[in-house]
């Protein structure tokens, strides 16, 4: 019995201290938009993505860069509930750009789901943050798939403390895709998850 309550109480303890972080998150005025980090993503079918050296050097790029020209669309200061949204791209940048696009597109059902969270805290853990400060936020993009779950972008979004790299939150979200060319298609889905944050659905 002293075992069985022993339990109850860990789990109430880790359920108190997620939605305190969760709290402390979203109760702040403001964090560092990360952008898109790439560099563990799957392009799921081989029939389907056809030029994995254009997707990594031209539209990786070009899907973080449409976020901030389009700040009246993607308006992250009302989807993240926050008075001031910074901005910091070279992180991902430089992750994005040293991906090998040999080993984006596959065929395996494994990769709908596999990024784990200690993958993602090793991931953050290499960021060089610069001078930022306070809480970071970072789509940690797991896979664009038009095999299993067709035309259905998967990302690990995840808040962290900049100063220690610690994840604070981090959630496996997905969304359909849709539009004309491949930036507006994916970005889509990238815009539909972060209208599900806004609307309490993180």
């Amino acid at each position: 019995m002293k075992k069985i309550m022993l339990v109850i109480s860990l789990l109430s303890a880790i359920s108190f201290s997620t939605a305190q972080t969760k709290s402390e998150i979203f109760s702040a005025p403001s964090v560092t938009w990360y952008g898109l980090d790439f560099s563990l993503i799957k392009l799921l079918g081989s029939s389907d993505f056809k030029d994995p050296n254009a997707i990594q050097h031209k539209y990786f790029k070009s899907i973080n860069e449409l976020i901030i020209s389009e700040k009246k669309k993607y308006n992250l200061e009302k989807f993240f509930h926050k008075d001031t949204i910074n901005y910091n791209l070279e992180v991902v940048n430089k992750n994005n750009d040293s991906v090998n696009y040999t080993n984006l597109i596959t065929d395996d059902s494994k990769y709908s789901e596999f990024i784990s969270k200690p993958m993602v805290q090793e991931l953050i853990s290499k960021y060089d943050c610069g001078s930022d400060k306070g809480i970071g936020v970072v789509f940690v993009m797991e896979n664009f798939d038009k095999m299993f779950k067709k035309n259905t972008a998967s990302m690990i979004v995840t808040f962290f403390d900049i100063a220690t790299k610690k994840i604070l939150f981090s959630e496996r979200m997905t969304a359909e895709a849709g539009g004309f060319g491949f930036r507006n298609f994916w970005a889509s889905s990238i815009y539909k998850v972060l209208k599900q944050i806004g609307d309490g659905k993180l």
